[in-house]
């Protein structure tokens, strides 16, 4: 996990919880990404996270994909 703490700060993300046992959400680089025993997933998608509701969405996009491990 201190691998993936990195990962957060080196992307400026924003922690958020409910997807595996750690999960970030970067608004720069349009991605979000989760950690889930020793698997990482990254959910990127191809348009800037403007507002608050880009980055719910994203976010709960991550929890239903993590809820499928």
């Amino acid at each position: 996990m201190v691998g993936f703490a990195a990962e957060m700060q080196a992307y400026h993300g924003q922690g958020f919880a409910g997807a595996g046992d750690a999960a970030f959400v970067s608004k720069r680089q349009s991605f979000a990404a989760f950690v889930h025993g020793s698997t990482e997933v990254i959910l990127e998608v191809n348009v800037p996270l403007i507002g608050t509701a880009d980055v719910d969405n994203l976010e709960g996009l991550a929890r239903d994909a993590a809820h499928r491990l």
